[in-house]
């Protein structure tokens, strides 16, 4: 893909990117690893998904997506403040490592291919942790890091990741 239509993806993502409101979570660094005070289904938040593989105009900005859910101990929950969209991005749009990848997220999540966020880069605030975090990264931290190709993306306002993919900005 020409780096014309990569800026025009670039454009088309992030003019819609908003900084969102938190008001529903409750957070607080007296508690590392604090809780969500609704129920995590009831949850919601806003990202762009794919439904199919193909061009940019596969790209649909969704409303009203289910927020992630903390699954593993070393899990954490990350907003997003700022991501990327790089080549990876770009051409995982176009189907590429979709088989392996796919084997790779099925096997860990038994999950479906689509729908799929992309994005894999991210800078962001730890909302929630899991119970076996290192101590490294808490509540309220601002954090930067990359997602598992296996793994939804960051191209929305919420992502679930590893701790040994973020870092704390300290």
């Amino acid at each position: 893909m020409s780096a014309l239509k990569l800026n025009r993806l670039a454009k088309k993502c992030f003019s819609l990117f908003p900084n969102y409101s938190t008001h529903q979570i409750r957070t607080g660094k007296e508690n590392r690893c604090n809780e969500i005070s609704h129920r995590s289904s009831e949850l919601k938040m806003n990202g762009w998904q794919i439904h199919n593989y193909g061009n940019c105009e596969e790209l649909q900005y969704a409303t009203g997506l289910r927020m992630p859910l903390i699954r593993n101990a070393n899990d954490c929950l990350v907003r997003i403040n700022t991501t990327t969209v790089n080549p990876i991005d770009v051409a995982m749009l176009g189907g590429y490592g979709s088989k392996i990848i796919n084997m790779l997220r099925c096997q860990e999540a038994k999950s479906i291919e689509f729908p799929l966020i992309l994005g894999r880069e991210f800078c962001g605030t730890v909302i929630q942790c899991g119970m076996g975090t290192n101590n490294k990264v808490g509540v309220g931290d601002r954090v930067w890091g990359v997602v598992p190709l296996q793994m939804n993306g960051s191209h929305a306002q919420y992502v679930i990741v590893p701790d040994y993919c973020v870092i704390n900005e300290k």
